[in-house]
């Protein structure tokens, strides 16, 4: 059933061809699915659910200074870190202070690249939040969650601890 957006349950073909009465349910309109009859609800995947989060001691201002200078200085506004790559440029949310970078979560050598977003918070006056989201419903498996934490790991041991002297509080503002 492609491209049918529908809220009851739908009889899906298994792979083998045989046909059988398994309950699916689309999650937010977003094609994807989860199989009810096998799975208990609080086993249904939430992609949010499968996000990366650090609080770092790294004032915002000179969290996103980095970033920006790591994507300016990149090949076509990329930097990598970890194996992953981060592509600019980085969109700046006004209405709530965030930054937004997309990127390319390198998982090992038999599975491809997966489209995430990393989100960059003011947490406090000397603090900053990274989170990592995946882009879509992804397989929680040991090679994702060591690369997630691997990217997240080398994006804030390489982000300088004090400000630089140069950078002034209006330059991450803008």
């Amino acid at each position: 059933m492609t491209g049918a957006r529908t809220d009851r349950p739908v009889a899906i073909p298994k792979p083998s061809g045989e046909t059988g009465d398994k309950a699916f349910v689309r999650c937010g309109g977003r094609r994807l699915t989860a199989n009810l009859k096998d799975m208990s609800t609080s086993m249904v995947p939430v992609h949010e659910s499968l996000a990366f989060w650090r609080i770092v001691d790294i004032p915002f201002e000179t969290c996103v200074a980095a970033l920006d200078g790591w994507l300016g200085a990149g090949h076509d506004g990329e930097a990598r870190f970890g194996g992953s790559q981060l592509l600019g440029p980085m969109e700046h949310d006004r209405d709530l202070g965030t930054r937004r970078i997309q990127v390319r979560l390198a998982r090992g050598p038999l599975y491809p690249a997966l489209r995430m977003r990393l989100e960059v918070h003011r947490w406090s006056s000397s603090s900053t939040a990274l989170e990592l989201i995946p882009g879509r419903l992804v397989q929680p498996t040991a090679d994702y969650f060591r690369a997630g934490r691997l990217l997240l790991d080398s994006l804030t041991r390489s982000v300088p601890r004090h400000p630089e002297p140069w950078l002034t509080p209006s330059a991450a503002n803008a």
